[in-house]
């Protein structure tokens, strides 16, 4: 059973199939930057193109604002000063001197300093000098340490101008709480507080080395911002109760390696799928005053009830196998039949691809104009049936929409469009009755546009969500988005796989225990937050010149989570992993470890604890317990890299298994296939991943992911002085993690066939992670 799951990706199938057909509002166009520069000591200024807005701080404060920051500065070139005023973050134009130093030789060092010029705080701090980065491990300093560090780095350089932040426990694991390598930092944020509640927009970030030096800093701030007053605000337990009365649990697959979105598996085995049960309405926020559910736009979600069935009964069959597979310039013909290419339009690259088992042709299309291009994937192609996947213009309608609006405009006018949504709603269903006959008969309308036009982006955009017998298919979907201008279809998308091969429901829980299972782990947090249908109040980011922003008073759908994705069973009623199948338990500090307190391997098996690597189950490590040549993997995996998980998954292993006896379906397959990708397996042959490690073995895995591997297979460079020396096949191996302290003998002998248990891996992977900085610093994995 694990424990101390995080909710960051609870429900991963509810909230991302809720959010990845909602794609928020890109800026359109770049703001313009404009530069002075002033080296420390010169009487002359570096000519202006444009004027920059006055700096209420001068250059001398700005500078000695950072120099207070900055650290030791012996041995760097003189400072170099400059003005700049752009966009830092989505959020506003800043106005900011940035601080630059440098120190110049074999190793290259430099500390940056960005001070607001309007109010003197700082924006950006880093500081890269070689030597400083190596940290030893284990750490000087803990994660609790870490916080202390940054509370007393705040309040002597923040506490003037935000004494108003206050520290945010990170929800999750141990992500940024656990040093494995020198050029690791520990992860503190902080966030401004109003009204004595969260304001989430703005943030401060602080990385903190294991030696307990500040590495780098970052201020992330909208201003223009009212708040909305704090006045009829429902409790905690109100919002509860309100959220208990009003949701609905529903049926839905869970598929297996679609995490965190869907990616189209290059395996040949199909993803495990599962039947869960996911909340109705899907989750984001609430309504802190209403208790409503809320997207990030600030918009009601429909219930699933609400949705709309296209046609009750199947209207035709996937298309047949064509004859022979489309060439290029007959799927380029295809796809003119959907859309007309604008001639300011070019193809630049056709490339032929596979998607969910489909083999397809896929284009790139590129606009230019005499200031800038931009280019896109624009229209796909099933080779083998002649379906069109997908295609797509509104990249660059909503490019020539920027253009033809005033650039010096802050906040065009609201435009009338000649298109009602409901008239866009009834073009988008017609086309997808035309082109998605086969579908039809699952598919269910989202009642309400995903996207609204603005002047900026004059499209509405609709979602269509595929259901089996009501039963969501998360990730499953066709959207199509139509000019509001002209009406026109201007992107048609489709994410199905008809291959999926979809499990009976079988026997289940009734919703009501599902339900009670959900909100017993669920939480809330009132938060202000800017939504986002306000932050792009014109189709692009609104800046600090225009009108204020408000921010609105919401309560963020909250778990304590864990780093892979969970489901909640339809059959037991109980929170899994999709990953192992195992009960996944949310609540509850980590159980104290019973079995290893005085034991010889003590240290090492706390850290790789506490670092995740080594799971507690009921309390105890088993620190004596033998680990297969699987599990020892999974542990130098974890060690060097303790987030692969979450990149690398099931979905996207590779079609052939890099050895023949480690199918995608093994328990220890991903950490196999990632330490492959690593370099620190070679593929081929056998992996026997359930046989006992031996110390041989785990010398010679040691060395290679050291990067030494072709050094061992040097005999003439290494003695040893093993009695048993003559049994030892990996000679070289041995050697080096002998000579440097990796792994010992016993007794003159080191025992190469001997099996390796839990409490002697950790204390060898422990002393790799100590020997790997010593040796190899500047591996950076």
């Amino acid at each position: 059973m694990r424990k101390n799951p995080i909710w960051s990706r609870l429900l991963y199938s509810t909230l991302a199939a809720s959010l990845m057909v909602t794609a928020i509002p890109v800026a359109a166009g770049a703001e313009t930057v404009t530069t002075v520069t002033q080296q420390v000591g010169s009487t002359q200024a570096q000519a202006e193109t444009t004027p920059l807005q006055e700096a209420k701080i001068s250059r001398e404060k700005a500078l000695e604002i950072a120099k207070g920051i900055a650290g030791d500065l012996a041995g760097f070139d003189e400072p170099n000063v400059s003005r700049r005023t752009d966009r830092m973050g989505p959020y506003q134009n800043q106005n900011v001197w940035e601080i630059n130093w440098m120190k110049r030789g074999p190793q290259f060092s430099h500390v940056d300093v960005a001070v607001d010029a309007d109010t003197g705080v700082i924006r950006r701090y880093s500081r890269h000098v070689e030597g400083e980065q190596e940290a030893a491990l284990p750490p000087k300093v803990k994660y609790e340490d870490a916080v202390k560090i940054a509370n007393d780095f705040v309040k002597k350089h923040f506490a003037e101008h935000l004494g108003n932040l206050k520290y945010n426990p990170r929800e999750g694991e141990d992500w940024g709480k656990v040093i494995r390598s020198p050029h690791d930092s520990y992860q503190v944020a902080f966030v401004e507080q109003v009204n004595g509640i969260p304001f989430s927009n703005n943030q401060l970030s602080i990385q903190i080395s294991g030696d307990g030096k500040i590495r780098y800093v970052y201020y992330n701030s909208m201003s223009n911002v009212t708040f909305a007053a704090a006045q009829g605000v429902l409790s905690k337990d109100e919002i509860l109760k309100r959220l208990a009365d009003s949701l609905d649990m529903k049926l839905a697959y869970q598929i297996e390696g679609y995490y965190p979105y869907p990616v189209p598996s290059q395996s040949s085995e199909q993803p495990k799928v599962y039947v869960g049960y996911q909340p109705s309405p899907y989750l984001h926020m609430l309504d802190a005053k209403t208790g409503e559910a809320i997207d990030y736009r600030g918009k009601p979600i429909p219930k699933d009830q609400d949705l709309v069935k296209l046609a009750e009964t199947k209207q035709a069959d996937p298309l047949p196998k064509l004859a022979a597979p489309l060439t290029q310039e007959q799927a380029m013909k295809k796809i003119e039949q959907f859309v007309q290419i604008p001639k300011e339009v070019n193809v630049s690259t056709v490339r032929s691809e596979e998607m969910f088992g489909r083999k397809t042709w896929t284009f790139h299309f590129e606009y230019h104009t005499p200031r800038s291009g931009m280019g896109w994937q624009g229209g796909s192609i099933d080779a083998e049936t002649g379906e069109v996947i997908y295609f797509d213009i509104s990249s660059y309608l909503r490019e020539k929409a920027s253009q033809g609006i005033d650039s010096a405009s802050a906040a065009p006018e609201k435009k009338t469009f000649a298109v009602t949504t409901e008239q866009a709603q009834e073009k988008a269903l017609a086309f997808v009755r035309e082109q998605s006959k086969d579908k039809l008969h699952q598919l269910y309308l989202y009642p309400v546009a995903q996207e609204e036009p603005t002047a900026y982006n004059p499209f509405y955009r609709f979602n269509l969500e595929r259901r089996l017998g009501g039963i969501a298919v998360p990730f499953h979907n066709v959207s199509v988005a139509v000019s509001a201008d002209t009406g026109e279809v201007v992107e048609y998308r489709q994410n199905w796989d008809w291959n999926l091969k979809l499990p009976e429901v079988g026997q289940v829980v009734e919703p009501a225990q599902a339900k009670d299972t959900f909100m017993k782990d669920v939480n809330v947090v009132l938060e202000y937050q800017v939504i986002m249908e306000d932050l792009y109040r014109y189709g692009r980011p609104v800046g600090a010149e225009e009108q204020p922003l408000e921010a609105r008073l919401v309560y963020r759908i909250t778990r304590e989570g864990q780093s892979e994705p969970i489901y909640l069973d339809a059959a037991t009623g109980k929170w899994l992993s999709l990953k192992t199948g195992e009960e996944v338990v949310s609540k509850g500090e980590k159980p104290a470890i019973q079995d290893i307190q005085g034991h010889w391997a003590e240290k090492g098996l706390t850290y790789l604890a506490e670092a995740g690597v080594l799971e507690v189950k009921d309390g105890k490590l088993a620190p004596n317990e033998q680990l297969t040549r699987g599990e020892f993997v999974e542990m130098l995996m974890g060690v060097i890299d303790g987030n692969y998980r979450r990149y690398y998954y099931p979905g996207q292993t590779p079609a052939q298994p890099s050895f023949g006896d480690v199918p995608s379906t093994h328990k220890s397959s991903i950490a196999i296939e990632w330490a492959v990708e690593r370099g620190v397996l070679d593929k081929g042959g056998n992996f026997r991943p359930d046989e006992k490690m031996n110390r041989e073995d785990a010398a010679s895995v040691i060395v290679k992911a050291l990067g030494y591997a072709k050094l061992a297979e040097n005999p003439a460079m290494f003695k040893l002085a093993y009695s048993d020396e003559s049994a030892i096949k990996a000679k070289g191996a041995v050697a080096i993690v002998s000579g440097i302290g990796i792994m010992n003998g016993f007794d003159g002998k080191f025992n190469p066939a001997q099996s390796m248990t839990r409490a002697e891996s950790a204390v060898t992977l422990f002393k790799f992670l100590q020997k790997r900085i010593e040796y190899r610093p500047n591996l950076r994995f």
